[in-house]
């Protein structure tokens, strides 16, 4: 099944490359319609974590994805490198207490957080005590509220601004003079579009790993050995040990040894995020 996403980057003021947002596409430039914000996202991280490999889609260059509250709570985040990965926090997402806590452990364990799409509320005030990115619409915010939003955010003195939809050398200007740090938009670089290989897990061998890693008394040769049995979990759970995220000396190629190095927590994590893009909802016909 070919999977096909869109790669736009994101540079800063002295326009040099600082990373990549990614996002999941169908055939055409849009998301396709009836593909929930879970399903895009875990389908996308699984393209390109596990199956091509991030180093192929972003070089060096960390890459911005967008999580629902949903996957947040999950933390389905945890599973990647930190220094890959910057979690995007999608505009809609509601910062409750429990929101606020998954934030600050991931913010604890290194990793970059962007909120996307940012209208100032004070309800986000604990958020952005959080979060080191604030992403802006440059386009749909008018100059005086522009300037009113960011004297309020100019109280988080460690935010970086990232302007969105600059599509001018006039807009970046004005959005540097503003004191915007990173920007993205039509000026720099339209999306490109990427399609790859997706390789598809058999639905009843990850119901089988949910069951078997839920156990507490569960041995690595009976999770070795329904992972054996699928070629595509066997590749991926093998591409996901041997990435640069664990600096390993020498290549894993068995099972049995890329369960035991990983351990039972982020085995658990990596069985996770297999299963819900897998089964989180009925792909759209």
């Amino acid at each position: 099944m070919d999977i096909c996403i869109a790669r736009q980057p994101i540079f800063s003021v002295h326009k040099k490359l600082f990373a990549y947002e990614l996002l999941f596409r169908g055939e055409g430039d849009e998301c396709p319609e009836g593909v929930a914000g879970d399903r895009a996202t875990t389908t996308l991280l699984s393209s390109t974590f596990l199956t091509e490999g991030i180093e192929k889609v972003t070089g060096s260059r960390p890459c911005f994805v967008n999580f629902t509250e949903k996957l947040l709570l999950q933390k389905v985040a945890a599973a990647f490198p930190q220094n890959r990965l910057v979690v995007e926090i999608l505009e809609d997402v509601n910062p409750t207490p429990e929101i606020i806590a998954v934030c600050t452990e991931l913010k604890d364990q290194g990793y970059l957080l962007a909120l996307d799409d940012f209208l100032y509320h004070p309800r986000f005030d604990p958020l952005l005590a959080i979060v080191d990115i604030v992403k802006i619409d440059f386009i749909q915010s008018p100059v005086d509220s522009l300037q009113k939003m960011l004297r309020r955010l100019s109280r988080f003195d460690h935010l970086k601004l990232l302007a969105e939809k600059v599509e001018s050398y006039d807009e970046f200007e004005k959005a540097a003079k503003l004191g915007f740090h990173y920007f993205q938009g039509f000026f720099f670089s339209r999306p490109e579009k990427i399609c790859m290989q997706e390789l598809s897990s058999v639905k009843v061998n990850l119901l089988r790993l949910l069951a078997e890693v839920t156990q507490k008394t569960t041995t690595i040769s009976r999770v070795e050995a329904i992972v054996s049995s699928d070629v595509a979990l066997t590749y991926k759970l093998l591409r996901y040990l041997n990435s640069s995220h664990f600096y390993l000396l020498e290549k894993v190629e068995s099972v049995a040894r890329a369960i035991a190095f990983l351990g039972a927590k982020r085995f658990r994590q990596f069985v996770l995020l297999a299963i819900i893009s897998e089964l989180a909802t009925e792909k759209p016909e």
